[in-house]
C-alpha cells in the first residue's frame, strides 16, 4: 500500500487537498482506475466541514476556477488538465459508501487510514466483476441499471448474476432517468472496447427496450449485426481505421457513431427516449434511409452508387461503411476526398457567372464528371466550360 499512497500523493493537487487541515477522502472512480492500472484526471472527494472555507483555503493553495452544482450537493475545481470533484460528508463515512452503484465504486483512501473497503470492492477488480451493493440503490438512481452494462463494456468485465436479476427485476424503472442521461450512457457504451457483449447482455434483461422504440426483430438483427461489422472492420485499411477513434459529437467517437447508426436502425427516434443531437439525429434518419434503399438494390452501377452518394453528404462513409462492400467503400472514397480539378473563382471568371443556382449546378456536374473520370484535371474542365459556354454566347448553354 505504500506504493499507492505515493502514486496518488505524487499528485500535487491531490496532496494539497489533504494537506489542507480537513478530514478528506478520495473515494470512488479515482481509486478504482488505480486498481486497474490507469491514471483518471477526474478525481472525486468526500470533506467533512464548511463547504466554503474548505475551498475557499484550497483555491488559495492550488488556484483554478470553481463550479457548483448545488442540486448535486457538488463543488468542482477545475485545473489545467485535472477537474476534482467535492461533496460534503454529513453522516459516516461507510453510510456515504453504501449509497454508491458498485462495490468497486465503493472504496475510499486517506493517508491516515489507508484504503477502505467495506464492501470488498478491490476482491471485484481482481476478479474484473461489476456487482451493486445494494438493490435498492437500483431504485434510487435507476440509471445504474444501464451503468451497469456501460462498465462492463469499458472495462471487459462481467456483471455478477445476483446484479442482472435485480436489473431484470427493476428495468421497468428506466423510465425515469432523463432522455439527456440514459443518451450520455448508451453513448459511452457504444464507444467502448466490450460494447458487443454489454449490448446483447442489456437486451437479453430487458433494459435496452426499456428506452428504445423499436420492432423486437430488427433489433435482434441489428446486434446479430456488430460481429460481422466489428470483423469487417478489423480488415480495413489502416487509413480509414485510424478515423474510428476520432471525436464526433456528444461525446460519440466516430467508431461509437457507426455503432449507434446499427443499433438505431429502424428504431422509432421520435418516441425512444433518447436526447440526439441535431447532428447525429440527421445522421442516423439519412443513414437509414440509404441503407434501406442498397438493402433492395445491393448491386448497383456505378452511375447509381454516385446519386446515392450525392444524397448522403455528409453521412458517404457511414453509408459506405456500413455496407461492408469493398466496392462501396473505395467508390465513396474517391467521392469524398476528390478535389476540384478548377476552383469556383476560375469558373466565374470563365463563364461570367456569380454566385447562385447556376454555378451551384455547373459545380455539382463537373464534380460528377470527376467521379466518372470524364474530367481528370483542370484542362479537361476548361474545355468542357468553354464547350458549354462558347465566345459570344450570355451564359452557360
Amino acid at each position: 500500500m505504500r506504493h499507492l499512497a505515493d502514486t496518488i500523493l505524487s499528485n500535487p493537487q491531490v496532496s494539497a487537498v489533504f494537506g489542507s487541515g480537513f478530514e478528506v477522502y478520495l473515494i470512488g472512480g479515482y481509486l478504482r482506475d488505480l486498481f486497474r492500472g490507469v491514471i483518471s484526471r477526474d478525481i472525486d472527494f468526500v470533506f467533512r466541514g464548511d463547504p466554503k472555507a474548505f475551498i475557499d483555503r484550497l483555491t488559495s493553495r492550488i488556484g483554478g476556477r470553481v463550479v457548483e452544482f448545488e442540486k448535486k450537493g457538488l463543488t468542482r475545481l477545475v485545473l489545467n488538465r485535472t477537474t476534482l470533484d467535492f461533496t460534503e460528508l454529513k453522516g459516516g463515512l461507510i453510510e456515504d459508501l453504501s449509497q454508491r452503484d458498485f462495490a468497486m465504486n465503493s472504496l475510499a483512501w486517506s493517508p491516515q487510514e489507508g484504503v477502505i473497503d467495506p464492501f470488498k470492492g478491490c476482491d471485484d477488480i481482481r476478479r474484473g466483476i461489476v456487482r451493486a451493493i445494494a438493490r435498492k440503490n437500483f431504485i434510487d438512481d435507476p440509471l445504474r441499471l444501464l451503468r451497469a452494462y456501460r462498465f462492463a463494456g469499458e472495462f471487459s468485465w462481467h456483471i455478477e448474476t445476483k446484479t442482472r436479476t435485480f436489473i431484470k427485476e427493476l428495468h421497468d424503472n428506466m423510465q425515469r432517468p432523463s432522455h439527456e442521461r440514459i443518451t450520455l450512457e448508451i453513448f459511452k457504451l457504444l464507444n467502448s472496447a466490450g460494447y458487443r457483449r454489454a449490448i446483447k447482455w442489456s437486451h437479453a434483461d430487458g433494459i435496452l427496450t426499456s428506452f428504445l422504440v423499436i420492432d423486437s426483430g430488427r433489433l435482434r438483427r441489428n446486434i446479430k449485426a456488430f460481429s460481422s461489422f466489428d470483423t469487417f472492420l478489423e480488415k480495413l485499411p489502416d487509413r480509414y481505421r485510424l478515423k474510428f477513434q476520432e471525436s464526433f459529437a456528444q461525446d460519440l467517437t466516430y467508431c461509437g457513431l457507426l455503432r449507434a447508426e446499427i443499433l438505431l436502425y429502424g428504431a422509432d427516434l421520435k418516441t425512444s427516449r433518447l436526447r440526439l443531437s441535431n447532428t447525429i439525429a440527421k445522421r442516423i434518419a439519412l443513414t437509414t434511409d440509404l441503407l434501406s434503399l442498397y438493402e433492395k438494390h445491393p448491386k448497383l452501377l456505378r452511375r447509381e452508387l454516385y446519386q446515392l452518394f450525392a444524397k448522403a453528404d455528409p453521412s458517404v462513409m457511414d453509408f459506405a461503411f456500413l455496407t461492408r462492400k469493398k466496392r462501396v467503400i473505395d467508390e465513396a472514397g474517391r467521392f469524398v476526398n476528390s478535389r476540384m480539378v478548377i476552383s469556383s473563382e476560375e469558373i466565374m471568371e470563365m463563364t461570367g457567372l456569380r454566385p447562385g443556382s447556376e454555378l451551384g449546378a455547373i459545380i455539382k456536374e463537373i464534380r460528377r464528371l470527376q467521379f466518372f473520370r470524364v474530367i481528370s484535371d483542370r484542362a479537361d474542365a476548361e474545355r468542357w466550360l468553354k464547350r458549354q459556354c462558347p465566345p459570344g454566347s450570355e451564359g452557360v448553354i
